[in-house]
C-alpha cells in the first residue's frame, strides 16, 4: 500500500512536538526559561527534520514500486573516469542514448556524497563501491570483433602493417581472410583513496585476452591468455598540481587531450586493436614525474627499452652478430629480447587552451648489439631520438579534430607501423634509420553521444642506410621473390620503405542506461605498404580492412 505524508500526517507529530516543549517548559523555567523565540526555532528545526523524512519516504517507496514510469530523480554529480573514452548515462533500464566518439568503454564515478550512497540507490552509477575512505570501481566490456583482409595476414584483430604479404614470395598474400574473436574483452579496476585533505593515491589495472599462448588454437576451442595492458600507481596531490607514477601505463609519448593526465590520452576510436598506421604511443612499464602550472603542464618519463632492428648484416665469415637473446624466466621464450644499456627518456610540455590541448615532445633512445668473433666479442651502440606533437581540439559538441606527428632517428618502436629503429654497419654494428610519422582526423558527432562517425588518414616512412651486401633498403638487394608465389618462400628482401593508411567508420551507441551500454561499430581501412627498389623490382602490397564488433559495456 502506498502512502504519503499529508498535511495531517505532518501536523501530528508537529503538534505533539510543541505540547511536548510546552510540558517541559514548567521544569526547564526552574533552571532557564526558554523565551519565545527559543521555542520558535526548536519548532523550525523540528519541522524541518521531519521535511527531510518526507522526503526520504518518497524515495524508498519510488525505489520500491521501481515503475517504469516512475519520474526520475537528477542524478548526481559524476566524475567521469577514463578507460578508453565516453560519458555518463543515467535513468533505469536500456534506453537509446549515448557515446562520447570512442569505440572503447568508460567507467563513471559518482562523487561527493553519492559516492557513499547504499548500493541500491538508483544515483549510483553501475560497477562503484565504497571500501571504506576508498573508492573502487569497475570497468570493461564484452566484445566480439569479426574482421575480414584481402591479404591474409594470418592475424587476429590486430593489423601487422610492416608485415602485409606481398605476391610473393609464397601464396599467403593472394587470398583473403576472415574471422571472429572475443579477445579485445577488456576488464579494469580503479582505486582511489584520500591521502590528507588535497592529496589521493590511485591505482588502475587493465587487461585483455590479445595474446596467444604457445598452445593457443581456434580449431575446437582456445587457450588465449589474458594480456597486461596497464597496471599502475600515482600519488596525486592537487595543493602541488603534481603526481607521480609508477607501472605500466600510457607514456608520454602518447597524444593526452587533456594536461598530463594518466588517463586522458586519446586513440583513434578504430575497431583495429592496433589503431592505424602513423599513431605514436608506447604502453610499457615506467617511472614518471608531472608538475602542472595552471593550464600549462610538464612531465618526464624513463621507460623500459627494447630495440626493433631491420635489414641485413654482411659481416666476414667467422663473424656472428648479436641482436638479443630468447626470454628467460618471466619473458616469452618464443622471443627474442634486446641488449639494453640504458632506459628511453621522454620530456613533454602541454597547454590547454579555450581552443584545445596541444602538446609536444622530446625521446632519447641508447641502442646495442654485440659482434662476436675468435675467442671475444665487442658490444656496440649508438644513440638516437626524435621529437613529436600532437594536438586535440573540439569543435562545439559537434566534431572533434586530432592528430599526431613524430620526426626522429631510432623511433620505429614508437610507431604502431612496427618499422625498423636500427639497421647494421659494415662491422656488424648499429646506426640509427631517420623516420618520420603521424596521423591527422576527425570524430564527427552525428548524433551527439548516440552516434560517431570518424575519418583519418596516417603515414609512416623509414629511411634507407646501406653498404655493399647489408644494411636497410639496399638497392641490390633481391626483390625477385617478392613477385612469385612459387619462390618457396625466398628471394624477397622487401624492406619497407613506407606505409600509408585511410581508414573510416562509424560507433553507435544502440542501447544505454543504467544497466549499461550496447554498441556496434564498422570500421573499414586501405592499407598500402612499399618496400625499397631491389633488383626485380619495388614490390608493394594493397590491403582493404573490413572490421564490425559488438559490445557490452556494463559499467558505461
Amino acid at each position: 500500500m502506498t502512502s504519503n505524508f499529508s498535511a495531517w500526517g505532518r501536523a501530528v507529530p508537529l503538534g505533539a512536538a510543541v505540547v511536548g516543549l510546552a510540558l517541559a517548559s514548567p521544569a526547564a523555567a526552574q533552571t532557564q526559561t526558554p523565551s519565545t523565540q527559543e521555542l520558535l526555532e526548536q519548532i523550525r528545526l523540528l519541522q524541518k527534520r521531519l521535511e527531510q523524512l518526507e522526503a526520504a519516504e518518497k524515495r524508498r517507496q519510488q525505489d520500491a514500486e521501481a515503475k517504469p514510469r516512475t519520474p526520475q530523480r537528477q542524478a548526481a554529480p559524476a566524475q567521469t573516469a577514463k578507460i578508453n573514452g565516453a560519458a555518463p548515462a543515467t535513468g533505469p533500464g536500456l534506453t537509446p542514448n549515448a557515446t562520447s566518439g570512442g569505440a572503447d568503454a568508460v567507467v563513471t564515478a559518482a562523487s561527493g556524497p553519492a559516492a557513499a550512497a547504499p548500493a541500491g540507490d538508483p544515483d549510483k552509477p553501475n560497477g562503484t563501491f565504497m571500501l571504506g575512505a576508498a573508492k573502487l570501481t569497475l570497468g570493461g566490456y564484452i566484445d566480439l570483433t569479426s574482421y575480414y583482409r584481402t591479404r591474409n595476414e594470418n592475424r587476429g584483430t590486430g593489423t601487422g602493417y610492416s608485415s602485409i604479404p606481398f605476391n610473393g614470395p609464397t601464396p599467403q598474400g593472394n587470398t583473403g581472410e576472415f574471422g571472429m574473436s572475443a579477445q579485445q574483452t577488456r576488464l579494469a579496476l580503479k582505486l582511489e583513496a584520500p591521502v590528507g585533505p588535497e592529496a589521493r593515491l590511485m591505482a588502475y589495472g587493465e587487461m585483455d585476452f590479445n595474446n596467444g599462448s604457445g598452445g593457443a588454437n581456434s580449431v575446437q576451442s582456445n587457450s588465449y591468455t589474458p594480456r597486461l595492458r596497464q597496471a599502475f600507481a600515482t600519488y596525486e596531490d592537487d595543493s602541488w598540481q603534481a603526481y607521480l607514477l609508477a607501472g605500466q601505463a600510457w607514456s608520454l609519448a602518447t597524444p593526452f587531450k587533456k594536461g598530463l593526465d594518466a588517463l586522458g590520452t586519446w586513440q583513434p576510436p578504430t575497431i583495429d586493436h592496433n589503431y592505424m598506421v602513423g599513431y605514436d604511443y608506447l604502453r610499457v612499464p615506467m617511472v614518471r614525474a608531472v608538475k602542472g602550472f595552471g593550464n600549462f603542464w610538464m612531465g618526464v618519463e624513463v621507460n623500459t627499452p627494447q630495440t626493433v632492428f631491420g635489414g641485413t648484416s654482411a659481416v666476414p665469415s667467422g663473424q656472428t652478430v648479436y641482436t638479443g637473446y630468447a626470454g628467460n624466466t618471466g619473458l616469452n621464450p618464443q622471443v627474442n629480447y634486446s641488449t639494453n644499456v640504458a632506459p628511453d627518456v621522454i620530456a613533454k610540455v602541454a597547454v590547454d587552451t579555450r581552443f584545445g590541448h596541444f602538446d609536444a615532445f622530446g625521446v632519447a633512445r641508447w641502442f646495442q648489439d654485440q659482434v662476436s668473433f675468435g675467442n671475444t666479442s665487442v658490444n656496440y651502440s649508438a644513440f638516437g631520438g626524435g621529437f613529436g606533437a600532437s594536438a586535440f581540439v573540439p569543435i562545439g559538441p559537434w566534431v572533434d579534430l586530432m592528430g599526431n606527428v613524430m620526426y626522429g632517428n631510432g623511433i620505429g618502436r614508437y610507431g604502431a607501423g612496427g618499422l625498423p629503429d636500427v639497421t647494421f654497419t659494415p662491422n656488424g654494428g648499429v646506426t640509427t634509420l631517420p623516420q618520420g610519422m603521424g596521423t591527422i582526423g576527425a570524430v564527427a558527432h552525428i548524433v551527439p553521444k548516440v552516434v560517431d562517425l570518424y575519418g583519418f588518414y596516417g603515414w609512416n616512412w623509414v629511411g634507407a642506410s646501406y653498404f655493399p651486401n647489408g644494411g636497410y633498403g639496399n638497392p641490390t638487394f633481391n626483390n625477385a621473390g617478392c613477385f612469385n608465389p612459387n619462390a618457396g618462400g625466398t628471394g624477397c628482401a622487401g624492406n619497407t620503405q613506407s606505409l600509408t593508411e585511410v581508414t573510416a567508420g562509424v560507433n553507435w551507441n544502440v542501447l544505454r542506461g543504467r544497466y549499461g551500454t550496447v554498441r556496434t561499430g564498422l570500421q573499414y581501412g586501405h592499407i598500402v605498404r612499399t618496400a625499397y627498389a631491389g633488383v626485380g623490382g619495388t614490390p608493394s602490397a594493397i590491403e582493404d580492412l573490413f572490421m564490425f564488433n559488438l559490445r557490452f559495456i556494463p559499467f558505461e
